[in-house]
């Protein structure tokens, strides 16, 4: 319930002010409460840092590591959410490209793209155009795909692309070495 959502008559700098103000006193008393802070990568916890002043500890998530010895197929996979918040997976830029060069460099490859796609309306608009941009080339865009899935095309892919990332200004987004 966010007084000054929507086209409301205040500035977009001043609403940006405001919020980012308000949200940052919020996380530093939920922060506050807590004996110790913990973050899932260095990326994190940096940010943790400059934004909040808030040390983090660093405890990377598990992985899961248990694959199959498989033949490797024409196959460039990507994995990631479908959305446009945060950060970004960009897989309508990696289908384009892929697409775009499709005659030149791709040809007898395959471009498969998983990622988790929630209820959305922006999501799903974007998962749909994602679907749109590939149709028509060898490439498989599935959505909430099963763990099974997932597995076997880490074992099979000879290539794991991604573009997270690509286009970010770093300062802003908290680039550089060891970014997640």
């Amino acid at each position: 319930a966010w007084p000054w959502g929507g086209d409301g008559p205040a500035p977009p700098l001043l609403k940006k002010v405001v919020r980012n103000a308000h949200y940052g006193r919020l996380w530093r008393g939920v922060f506050g409460s807590y004996q110790r802070c913990i973050a899932n990568s260095a990326f994190t916890a940096r940010w943790t840092k400059e934004r909040w002043g808030i040390e983090a500890g660093v405890v990377y998530p598990p992985v899961r590591a248990r694959f199959a010895e498989r033949p490797k197929s024409n196959t460039i996979l990507s994995v990631g959410r479908f959305s446009q918040l945060g950060a970004r997976k960009r897989q309508l830029d990696m289908v384009r490209a892929f697409t775009g060069a499709y005659d030149n460099m791709f040809e007898g490859w395959e471009y498969l793209c998983l990622g988790g796609l929630s209820d959305d309306p922006g999501n799903r608009r974007y998962f749909e155009e994602v679907c749109e941009a590939a149709r028509g080339y060898p490439v498989r865009i599935v959505a909430n795909a099963p763990d099974s899935l997932i597995k076997e095309a880490y074992e099979s892919a000879s290539v794991f692309w991604h573009a997270t990332g690509d286009g970010e200004d770093p300062a802003r987004r908290g680039g550089g070495a060891g970014r997640a």
